[in-house]
């Protein structure tokens, strides 16, 4: 869903349910949106230069800040091919005091795929899930032997417990309390 169609169902929304928050909108919408087209923009340039750095013999990518803009100059080996965006400057002024030591090759930028699993992965690793009982109150999953190991892991006296009778609810009476970071997010 792009950007511009969020903000016009936000937009129908507000009218539909509160004047305030349409008025609010109505002001808040162009800026919003512009600022949304330049990092969509910005984010297109620069793959626009790995794709050209890439697709040349040992070619590499320099970010540079021109002004208050950020401009991505590919080279191919060590002389400047092309810049994106092109902003009217000639590749030479506008790498005369650059630092080309600071030059990534295309393999260092993370492909959409590549961010995605990073991402998944830092969030997955964030959330608790509380692991399920089946009927019979076992852990899923969990192989019949695997018993001591779960006593082990609560911190349970082991002097005090018989194994061989040692009760379900006994060992989740011992769990250590919930706290509110262990708790999965509710909608």
């Amino acid at each position: 869903m792009g950007v511009t169609k969020v903000v016009i169902i936000s937009a129908r929304q507000g009218v539909k349910y509160a004047p305030h928050i349409a008025a609010v909108v109505r002001e808040v919408r162009g800026p919003a949106t512009d600022f949304a087209k330049t990092r969509v923009e910005a984010s297109r340039q620069r793959r626009l230069a790995v794709t050209k750095a890439a697709s040349v013999r040992d070619g590499s990518v320099l970010q540079l800040l021109h002004g208050e803009q950020t401009v991505w100059v590919v080279y191919s080996g060590d002389k400047p091919v092309s810049e994106h965006p092109d902003i009217g400057v000639p590749l030479a002024e506008l790498v005369e005091h650059a630092d080309l030591d600071r030059r990534r090759p295309p393999e260092d930028f993370p492909s959409p795929k590549e961010r995605a699993s990073a991402a998944r992965k830092k969030t997955v690793s964030k959330v608790h899930v509380p692991r399920r009982r089946s009927a019979k109150g076992d852990d899923q999953g969990a192989a019949k032997g695997d018993d001591d190991k779960a006593i082990d892991d609560k911190a349970i006296d082991k002097k005090a417990i018989d194994k061989k009778a040692v009760d379900k609810k006994a060992v989740e009476d011992a769990e250590e309390p919930e706290t509110p970071q262990d708790r999965p997010l509710s909608p």
